[in-house]
């Protein structure tokens, strides 16, 4: 996702457009800001993944939401069939990265109501 940057001139003094977070709802200036795919990158070549959906989030839900994914995504599940773990297809991977991404989105707006 390509974004501008806007200048607009009032004055003597150059403003810059602030962009939306779509996590926390903050605005930031666009150097403050990332197109961040839900799925990984990475992990959407491994498991073949081509709807990899892209969000603008502030650089804070950038570093904040990769921990989400460390600690709530994981790559393998248990079959009680098979009695043992197996890795993961690709749409369960996919289910998993997007309810963390909502939850994370969820949490980042209740946090927002109560400090309001």
């Amino acid at each position: 996702m390509l974004i501008t940057i806007k200048r607009l001139k009032t004055s003597n003094r150059i403003r810059m457009e602030l962009v939306k977070c779509d996590a926390c709802g903050h605005k930031q200036e666009v150097e403050l800001t990332v197109a961040h795919k839900i799925i990984p990158e990475d992990v959407a070549i491994r498991y073949g993944i081509t709807d990899s959906t892209s969000v603008t989030l502030c650089i804070y839900c950038s570093n904040e939401i990769r921990d989400w994914y460390r600690g709530r995504v994981s790559t393998l599940t248990y079959d009680s069939g098979l009695k043992k773990f197996r890795p993961k297809a690709s749409n369960e991977i996919r289910k998993e990265y997007q309810k963390t991404y909502q939850d994370f989105v969820d949490y980042k707006g209740l946090r927002r109501k109560r400090f309001r």
